[in-house]
């Protein structure tokens, strides 16, 4: 969908080369933030709806996390041409990261009708 719809959510012109692979990186990074926000969805095996209970006492999982953040960081902004992305601004960071975000609740309610058998 993003893929699809990015050129106008983000106001690129497709005919231009860099815009297309501002685009690319665009998705390219929304799904790798979405696997980094379902690594919290992942860390609750049992029943329990709360994926940040006890996330405190859990370090070497945070520093993974913050690892996984930076170096995906460092390689959407200066990966170039070894990783075929394109440095992006500001807006294009925080709206990655917003979409992305959107599969903690989204992981979250799968929890919650599969924890009282809605599902």
């Amino acid at each position: 969908l993003l893929l699809y719809l990015g050129d106008r959510l983000f106001r690129l012109d497709l005919s231009i080369p860099d815009e297309r692979r501002t685009l690319r990186t665009i998705v390219f990074n929304t799904f790798v933030f979405m696997q980094i926000f379902n690594e919290l969805n992942a860390r609750r095996v049992d029943d329990g709806i709360n994926i940040f209970k006890r996330i405190h006492k859990h370090t070497i999982f945070i520093i993974i996390f913050f690892i996984t953040v930076v170096v995906q960081a460092i390689v959407t902004q200066f990966g170039g041409a070894a990783f075929r992305t394109f440095g992006l601004n500001w807006y294009e960071w925080l709206a990655c990261i917003g979409i992305a975000f959107l599969s903690l609740p989204i992981g979250m309610n799968l929890s919650f009708l599969f924890h009282f058998n809605l599902f």
